[in-house]
């Protein structure tokens, strides 16, 4: 069905690619991983669970036994941490992360966001050169870190997709290392979050998204499609579901859902305050999520969809 002859040979990428119902393969649980206890207490408004080294190791051995099929890892940074060594140390750090989860859960399907590497808290990625962004030495960066998280063992690497030429760059530096078995996946199709207004503290108050119209949509589809990804990825989750029913009707390419940290919390407040029911809310979006067409959903909610699942 999809040209990556490796998103039709992994196993666990199967089991996503071709289930037809709601199932525990369909959800993938987003981490963002900090330097210190003190920074999990900061950015806690993020959707991702904020966890360090340890916690994520311990949060695992949790969730696999109750069917976790696939993790997000995405780094916390900061314009502070955008320094030459400062990087290599954090993405050497997340490597060796990447192998340890690997040794341990082999079938686990292990997403990682190499665009939060060189990514401050305004959004702004890449390495910045008198104010603006060095398209080419965050390239260079991005390849570099893409060949080592790829030898580290991960399944998937996941960019913004705000760099035009960084997909092929790419998967030309992976091949040249002869690494053909990585899958790239890229969100770069990204709408304008409107419940990003309702959250003072949402760190994505401020985001890139745009109002696009499904033109608009398809013609970065198109792109990504022509530039060599392998995933497509939408997101905001509940705004969306116009734009993944016609990117899978005409698209040969898998397409995940990202759940934002504003649809999140806006969704977590409603359940808070008794005005929906959780269960029934959260089994209501996945589904309408797989009906338009997506074949995974990256979650903060996958721990309770967990629970939900294995109880039914």
């Amino acid at each position: 069905m999809y040209h990556n002859t490796y998103l039709r040979n992994n196993k666990v990428l199967q089991r996503i690619l071709y289930g037809q119902n709601l199932q525990v393969h369909n959800l993938i649980l987003p981490f963002l991983l900090v330097d210190s206890d003190e920074l999990v207490q900061s950015t806690t408004a993020y959707s991702m669970q904020p966890v360090t080294q340890d916690m994520l190791y311990k949060q695992l051995a949790i969730y696999t036994k109750k069917g976790l099929h696939g993790i997000l890892l995405s780094l916390y940074t900061t314009a502070e941490m955008l320094s030459p060594a400062l990087v290599e140390k954090r993405s050497s750090s997340l490597a060796n992360s990447i192998r340890y989860i690997k040794q341990m859960y082999p079938e686990l399907l292990i997403i990682v966001d190499i665009s939060t590497t060189l990514a401050n808290k305004d959004y702004m990625f890449g390495i910045e050169r008198n104010g603006t962004v060095n398209i080419d030495a965050t390239i260079d960066i991005l390849t570099e870190l893409a060949v080592l998280y790829a030898k580290a063992g991960v399944d998937i690497l996941l960019h913004s997709g705000m760099l035009h030429t960084l997909t092929r760059s790419i998967k030309k530096t992976l091949q040249s290392h002869s690494i053909y078995h990585v899958a790239l996946m890229s969100y770069a199709m990204q709408a304008k979050d409107a419940f990003a207004s309702l959250l003072k503290e949402s760190p994505e108050k401020e985001h890139v998204g745009i109002y696009a119209s499904k033109e608009q949509f398809m013609a970065i589809a198109h792109h990504e499609v022509r530039s060599g990804v392998d995933i497509l990825v939408v997101s905001p989750l509940m705004l969306s579901f116009d734009a993944m029913a016609t990117i899978a009707n005409t698209i040969d390419l898998p397409l995940f859902a990202f759940h934002t940290s504003t649809e999140y919390s806006v969704l977590r407040c409603a359940i808070e305050n008794g005005l929906i029911d959780e269960e029934e809310s959260l089994c209501s979006l996945c589904f309408a999520t797989l009906r338009a067409g997506a074949k995974a959903i990256i979650t903060p909610y996958t721990p309770v969809l967990l629970d939900i699942l294995n109880k039914s």
